[in-house]
């Protein structure tokens, strides 16, 4: 590979900090270092720090005093030379920096270009690129322990094996085809051992792709429920602050309010919506329509019931959206006479066997607020998450790689018990093998490539 020109960029998000850092990385590294602190660099120890003096390479105007960290190549994130500087971390510090790195000669990195570099020297494959991305926009530690582990590269040594397995196969049945009087044919029943080892680790796998990809990405719950029932009491309540205003009038809030939550280690999108009802006017119709939309997207609802009034048309209305999914009832304002019918409510909802979570609360005094994140959390970690531990597919690309890897697979045991040609079983397992190579990138193609990397910030 052709040496690629050397890039410069900032690697910490630009504000008031301890510290700034801007990274270099190519060939002409040390050329650049040595023009902004007035010393040869290209014989300093690699993963050594020293303290320098920044000035413009072209009329000494100082800079700043930082840190000066290098990585000789090929032992440094990029394969390439990288030097850092850690300045401090004043914006217009920072930025003169690497306006000064930029005149020395380096190039402004592009979102991703450290990373790509890395990728391209071997440094590390996709899933560990992706990881790399998923680290850097953890929200919470259960997203951050996957990310660590898919990191430490046990996923891609998984799907490798499992590729040379297939190429190995595909590659006896080509020689069986291509020399068949040197070549012992292989079994029928030689292909059903190695075959069904892959396909049970795909099995395995997929099955950790809903909550995998869960907690990278995040689920939605909804909050739902007639005008006035304490949607956006129960919002703030859930918050611990008061980001929705709450008001005794009916149809405060007519637009969806979203916010961020961690719900047993798992990243939430908390949605305050408008409550469901005839609508009395082009306003509400609108906020009704938008509550629906938000219904049909979410990963869990929660309906709310008010218990001071009778069961109407519009919960039942409700509870035909709510039927079905995974969803927690809540019934608020038990301080007050209890018009609502539990057998009613129970009926609506289509879970005489108790099911569905139904918690009772008094928003208004706090009470029930306890049982009610426990339900959730138990709906989160139940139905949708499971456990967090071990191997897990977090990207939904991996989790279509693996499936279109298990039908190539299935389609070479169907030519093979139909007795079809072996270069037709051949063919599948091939095509099975660049469909694993795809996760890890032996096999990606460009754009695959160019999509992952554009997730990245500029700097990393």
């Amino acid at each position: 590979m052709q040496p690629l020109d050397t890039i410069a960029a900032i690697s910490t998000p630009l504000g008031e900090a301890g510290i700034g850092v801007v990274r270099i990385s190519g060939s002409e590294a040390h050329s650049v270092a040595t023009k902004l602190v007035g010393r040869d660099t290209s014989r300093w120890p690699s993963h050594a720090v020293r303290l320098v003096r920044i000035v413009q390479p072209d009329g000494g105007q100082p800079v700043d005093t930082a840190l000066m960290t290098l990585f000789r190549a090929p032992n440094s994130y990029t394969g390439e030379d990288v030097i850092e500087f850690s300045c401090h971390g004043g914006p217009a510090v920072v930025r003169a920096a690497l306006d000064a790195c930029l005149a020395a000669g380096a190039r402004l990195a592009e979102p991703g270009e450290f990373s790509r570099r890395a990728f391209l020297n071997g440094k590390m494959d996709l899933t560990q690129v992706e990881a790399v991305a998923a680290l850097i926009q953890s929200r919470t530690q259960a997203a951050l322990r996957a990310a660590h582990a898919q990191l430490a590269g046990a996923l891609a040594d998984q799907l490798r094996a499992m590729r040379g397995s297939l190429i190995e196969l595909s590659a006896r049945l080509e020689a069986e085809i291509d020399f068949p009087d040197d070549i012992e044919e292989i079994g029928r029943g030689e292909l059903d051992a190695p075959l069904r080892a892959v396909e049970e680790q795909i099995g395995s796998l997929l099955r950790t792709a809903r909550r995998g990809i869960a907690l990278r990405s995040g689920l939605r719950a909804a909050i739902v429920g007639k005008p006035n029932v304490g949607k956006s009491t129960l919002m703030n309540l859930l918050l611990g602050r008061d980001r929705v205003i709450v008001s005794a009038i009916p149809g405060a809030t007519r637009d969806v309010v979203e916010e961020e939550i961690d719900i047993a280690g798992v990243c939430v999108r908390l949605a305050d919506t408008a409550g469901l009802g005839e609508p009395t006017g082009e306003l509400d119709a609108a906020g009704i329509e938008r509550t629906l939309r938000q219904v049909a997207a979410a990963d869990i609802i929660i309906a709310m019931f008010d218990a001071s009034t009778h069961f109407d048309d519009n919960d039942s209305r409700m509870a035909a959206l709510v039927r079905g999914r995974p969803a927690v009832a809540v019934v608020n304002k038990t301080d007050l006479a209890r018009l609502l019918d539990a057998d009613t409510l129970v009926d609506a909802l289509s879970d005489p066997g108790g099911r569905l979570a139904i918690v009772e609360t008094c928003l208004l005094r706090g009470e029930g607020i306890e049982d009610l994140e426990r339900a959730i959390g138990a709906l989160v970690c139940g139905q949708l998450v499971g456990d967090a531990e071990g191997l897990m597919i977090c990207e939904a690309r991996h989790a279509d790689a693996l499936r279109r890897t298990a039908e190539h697979i299935a389609g070479a045991r169907q030519a093979e018990s139909t007795r079809e040609g072996r270069d037709l079983v051949s063919d599948e397992l091939r095509a099975a093998a660049d469909a694993l190579g795809e996760i890890t990138g032996e096999r990606a193609s460009p754009a695959i490539i160019d999509e992952i990397f554009s997730r990245f910030c500029v700097g990393k």
